[in-house]
């Protein structure tokens, strides 16, 4: 049961948080008009729960050894997870928290006194929806790795990456370092970490596998994105 409501908060992420963001904005206009605590209270503490549940379950479910193509990227995309959607919805629910608590002491005739908590929480908001929003990631690209996070994007051209040199990791770390031949060639834009590839939601293993059959077989790399070249990517792989 988890599982399902899981793949399909993943499957319909934007949905999922747009309904939040509209559902946060209202529950904030009518928390306001009420008192603090009582049934409602409780009620919010059940679904903040709810969800703290769900997003420690797809946190602790095995990352997936599978790419989604997007033929009209083009690219292999690593698998959006619930995980990011869950947070985003909760502290959603924070944000809309202290907003109400600031508005009603406003309206009661008090001061402003939630107002920095009220702010902070928003920022917060803003930036784990976009992330959620984005789908945050790695991508293979026929031009080479692109790294998507909040505050930029992180591109690695195939010819910066040395042949022979993209090593299998022995367990399944949280980063994948790419080492490179020609770091004149990498491209940022904005803040991003340096050649470091978060694997929160893709075996690290099959990310490295990957890279590396790119690196190997340059004649591949114009067909990334499409789902023949997908196929043929986890046959070749399987045969090693």
């Amino acid at each position: 049961m988890i599982a399902a409501i899981l793949a399909a908060t993943a499957r319909h992420r934007r949905t999922v948080l747009t309904v939040g963001v509209v559902a946060a904005t209202m529950d904030a206009a009518v928390a306001s008009l009420m008192p603090s605590g009582g049934p409602r209270f409780v009620s919010v503490l059940a679904v903040a729960g709810a969800l703290l549940i769900l997003g420690l379950a797809s946190w602790l479910q095995p990352r997936p050894a599978r790419f989604v193509a997007q033929p009209d990227v083009p690219a292999f995309n690593s698998p959006v997870r619930a995980g990011p959607v869950c947070l985003a919805i909760f502290v959603l629910l924070l944000a809309a928290e202290s907003a109400a608590d600031q508005l009603r002491s406003l309206r009661l005739g008090g001061s402003l006194g939630f107002l920095p908590s009220a702010v902070l929480t928003l920022v917060l908001a803003v930036l784990v929806v976009v992330a959620a929003w984005r789908g945050l990631g790695v991508q293979l690209r026929p031009e080479g790795v692109r790294v998507r996070e909040v505050w930029g994007t992180l591109t690695v051209p195939w010819e910066a990456l040395p042949v022979g040199q993209v090593h299998r990791p022995a367990d399944q770390p949280r980063t994948l370092h790419l080492a490179c031949a020609r770091p004149e060639l990498v491209r940022r834009r904005g803040r991003v970490a340096k050649e470091t590839l978060p694997t929160d939601n893709i075996d690290a293993q099959f990310l490295a596998d990957a890279i590396r059959y790119y690196v190997l077989h340059p004649e591949h790399r114009t067909a990334i994105g499409t789902e023949a070249e997908y196929r043929r990517l986890r046959d070749a792989l399987v045969d090693r």
